[in-house]
């Protein structure tokens, strides 16, 4: 769990560095987190062959559109404190 925390701490980090440099922060989340869904996608179905089920699925849909949301909401506020 603190390796995963350490991980998501220095994924988000290297976003801001990158973004400094003139990629959209969007842009990169947006590919971090479609590419991070393809590979989890072709892992999950190649061992099981099926959807996972779980008794936590408003929780973990909940869970997603507030990352989405923040995301977004980050993009907004950059937008406007920007200097372009």
């Amino acid at each position: 769990m603190l390796a995963a925390t350490f991980v998501s701490g220095l994924q988000n980090c290297l976003m801001r560095l990158i973004a400094d440099h003139g990629i959209d922060a969007f842009q990169i989340t947006l590919f971090r987190n479609l590419f991070g869904l393809i590979s989890v996608t072709a892992i999950i179905l190649w061992v099981d062959r099926r959807i996972p089920r779980t008794h936590w699925f408003w929780p973990i849909t909940l869970s997603c559109f507030l990352h989405v949301a923040s995301m977004l909401a980050d993009r907004k506020s950059t937008r406007l404190n920007s200097s372009h």
